[in-house]
């Protein structure tokens, strides 16, 4: 999105207030609002499909490709649902990484490279291999309807789940 959009939309934002929003009229306030709905809309999914895996010091890690910069979105949500253990999201397309500290209940936005990826524990593959059984045992093979899966989950989010079978995520046990 063009900066142009976002300064036209805060300059006239200061000058009449909340009621910007109903200028629907102008390209500026209706392409603003169409990028906060995409921003929105990934953040809402990502929300759904990051699955956290435990690595061998016992923090758990999960990896994502996003769009957009959603991880500031997703670490209140994250924070809230799982307050009492280690996590780190890490956003591979941006190479940064929100950490999370439950002892001090505080999380940090980070710079993190791209190529790093912990070891997991070897309970963790365990796991893995449970919810791909699991997975697989439960899906029907005659009522199978990709385009409606693909709906509801993207493939390009396909990677990072555990229970997609044929996902190309690199395991790492120690």
């Amino acid at each position: 999105m063009s900066l142009f959009y976002i300064f036209r939309y805060l300059f006239t934002g200061f000058k009449v207030g909340k009621s910007i929003d109903e200028f629907l009229t102008k390209d500026y306030v209706l392409k603003v609002q169409e990028m906060c709905q995409k921003v929105a809309r990934e953040s809402h999914r990502l929300k759904g499909l990051i699955r956290l895996q435990e690595t061998a010091e016992g923090k758990y890690y999960a990896a994502v490709e996003p769009d957009y910069r959603v991880l500031i979105l997703l670490a209140s949500h994250f924070k809230n649902r799982f307050s009492t253990m280690d996590w780190i999201i890490h956003d591979l397309k941006r190479e940064e990484a929100i950490i999370f500290s439950a002892a001090d209940q505080e999380w940090l936005l980070i710079n993190l490279e791209k190529d790093f990826m912990p070891k997991f524990s070897k309970k963790e593959q365990e796991i893995q291999n449970l919810w791909c059984s699991f997975f697989t045992a439960v899906s029907i093979q005659n009522r199978k309807n990709p385009k409606i899966q693909q709906q509801f989950m993207p493939k390009k989010y396909w990677k990072h789940l555990i229970e997609t079978p044929g996902s190309s995520r690199q395991f790492k046990s120690n």
